[in-house]
């Protein structure tokens, strides 16, 4: 390959619950750099939160076994290279070609080894995704978006509570197996 090129590439732990790496990397092959943003979430997570770390490093290409391989060199944090931020990314892989191979990371204070590098499907927009904190509505919340006058947010408001009512319609339903389980284990 030469001068400059993308890769998008997925690094996904075998663990459950474990955090899912979406790397979308520009790759200089002149001077050996990589930089791009990692989208970090943790499938299977309500709401599969994520997070976009900035990412920068570099690549090498050695012969194992006969066989040339890549191996990917990756720190990041939320402020950029440029910042005295330490970093809270950090990343090894060994890649067969540009499409494929196993690597290591840390994140979050959770390390991840033997992970599975495949190249990714994910898009480059999801980048743009943010977690939103759950807000419980009471009685306070739907009277502060009534008396803004913003009907973007009474929307909004709207369509959360109309979510929340068919959350509680679930909790009802389940709730009369709950205590009939109850019934049985005192029983025993």
């Amino acid at each position: 390959m030469v001068g400059l090129f993308l890769l998008d590439l997925t690094v996904a732990p075998q663990e459950l619950g474990a955090y899912v790496v979406n790397l979308h990397l520009t790759v200089n092959v002149v001077s050996k750099h990589l930089s791009g943003v990692a989208i970090i979430s943790q499938p299977g997570i309500w709401g599969n939160p994520t997070d976009t770390v900035p990412v920068w490093g570099s690549y090498g290409t050695v012969t194992v076994g006969g066989k040339q391989v890549n191996t990917l060199h990756l720190v990041g944090n939320p402020a950029g290279p440029d910042s005295d931020l330490a970093p809270t990314f950090y990343l090894v892989a060994v890649l067969d070609g540009w499409t494929s191979g196993t690597a290591s990371f840390r994140y979050d204070s959770a390390t991840y080894v033997d992970c599975k590098v495949f190249q990714s499907s994910a898009p480059v927009e999801q980048a743009a995704v943010k977690y939103q904190p759950i807000h419980a509505l009471y009685a306070v919340a739907l009277q502060d978006a009534q008396v803004s006058g913003d009907t973007a947010r009474l929307s909004a408001t709207i369509s959360a509570a109309e979510e929340q009512l068919k959350a509680f319609e679930a909790v009802e339903a389940a709730l009369p197996a709950l205590k009939a389980e109850i019934a049985r284990l005192e029983a025993k």
